[in-house]
């Protein structure tokens, strides 16, 4: 067995959060290197085909190089006509890894998430600022209490002030009168 792809098969075990090699039959541990053999093998074909379809990909100088195309590239763009029916034909092709629409969405995806992102902290802003008001809303309920608890006091003190002025005039007035 190779141990690189056992190591591999290793690692993806505790990434998807299966069981670990120590605890699986070796049955099942050769059928796992076995697809990861595969997995590796057809990766490794299709990056090539990948690359291969990029170099393929029509451009005027890939027209202009063809064996079977017999023009240069001087020829190509003094002809109005063909260099235009090129350009249109190219344009026309489906392009085959649509990198310009992936370019695009790529874009529009940075700034969705930009904009998700301010929309987000907007949010927590606004939710944070409305907490904040309930507690001074809160603090000034309570200060509106205590001044009128003050208020309260204050009135009972004047109260029992007049009380004990009216209390010592009619003291003074009796000593007076009794004098």
């Amino acid at each position: 067995m190779d141990s690189q792809i056992t190591e591999v098969v290793a690692k993806k075990l505790e990434e998807f959060g299966l069981p670990d090699l120590n605890n699986i039959p070796q049955k099942s541990i050769n059928r796992l290197v076995s697809v990861e053999t595969y997995l590796q093998r057809a990766r490794s074909e299709q990056n090539s085909l990948i690359k291969e379809l990029k170099e393929k990909k029509i451009t005027k100088v890939s027209i202009v190089s063809a064996q079977e195309v017999n023009i240069s590239r001087k020829t190509l763009y003094n002809d109005q006509i063909l260099k235009e029916y090129i350009d249109k034909s190219i344009q026309n092709e489906s392009e085959i890894f649509n990198e310009d629409e992936i370019s695009k969405l790529k874009l529009q995806v940075k700034e969705l998430t930009e904009e998700y992102e301010k929309l987000l902290n907007n949010v927590i802003d606004h939710h944070l600022l409305r907490m904040e008001n309930r507690g001074l809303q809160q603090e000034l309920n309570d200060k509106y209490e205590e001044i009128k608890t003050w208020k309260e006091i204050d009135m009972e003190k004047e109260n029992k002030i007049r009380v004990l002025t009216s209390q010592v005039r009619k003291s003074n007035l009796l000593e007076f009168k009794s004098e």
